[in-house]
């Protein structure tokens, strides 16, 4: 408040708390805060004998990530061209973004236009940090391309193509962050 006290409360149900100490008249900085969302700061003025409120929007990153080849049975040493889509359905700015691409045994890395280099941890896995924040409303797609293996098991294998997302900003909702897709490739003995 106008003479600095700092006030401190935790909110019951519907996120309402009330005040009924007394709170020096004039202006008032209000801070609201709570895990996955970023600090939100709103000012208020606190008039003698009346009831002052405002209110605190607490802002998410939201981002969600997709991948699609388009196909769902492959052959030996065919290409598959999978698209990688992220999105930010938040409503706070998405920084230093991080894709991470875990092709599974049997396709090899071919290319891919990300646009930016990725970071190569053993044989299967690449990570890309994209090049820019991503705004609400704002998403980023590349495409990767993948070489299907020439000497696979006997039968039907399944393989697995998985890709996650993530953010240094606040993000409520990561249940969103990861996907796959899955391709059958049915080999024969030469």
């Amino acid at each position: 408040d106008s003479a600095s006290k700092v006030f401190t409360a935790t909110t019951g149900a519907g996120g309402v708390y009330e005040f009924t100490t007394d709170v020096a008249v004039g202006s008032a900085t209000l801070r609201g805060s709570y895990p996955g969302y970023a600090t939100t700061i709103s000012g208020t003025n606190v008039v003698a004998d009346q009831i002052a409120s405002a209110g605190l929007p607490l802002r998410t990153t939201d981002l969600i990530v997709t991948k699609n080849d388009g196909v769902t049975l492959v052959n030996p040493g065919q290409v598959v061209s999978y698209t990688i889509a992220v999105h930010n359905i938040g409503m706070l700015t998405a920084t230093n973004v991080v894709v991470t691409d875990v092709l599974p045994a049997h396709l090899t890395y071919v290319t891919d236009t990300a646009g930016v280099a990725a970071t190569l941890t053993g044989l299967l896995t690449r990570t890309w940090s994209l090049p820019a924040e991503l705004a609400p409303g704002t998403g980023f797609t590349f495409t990767l391309a993948a070489s299907v293996g020439i000497s696979l098991p006997y039968g039907t294998t399944n393989l697995k193509n998985q890709v996650s997302v993530s953010t240094a900003s606040p993000e409520r909702d990561v249940t969103n962050n990861a996907a796959s897709d899955t391709n059958q490739v049915i080999a024969y003995p030469d």
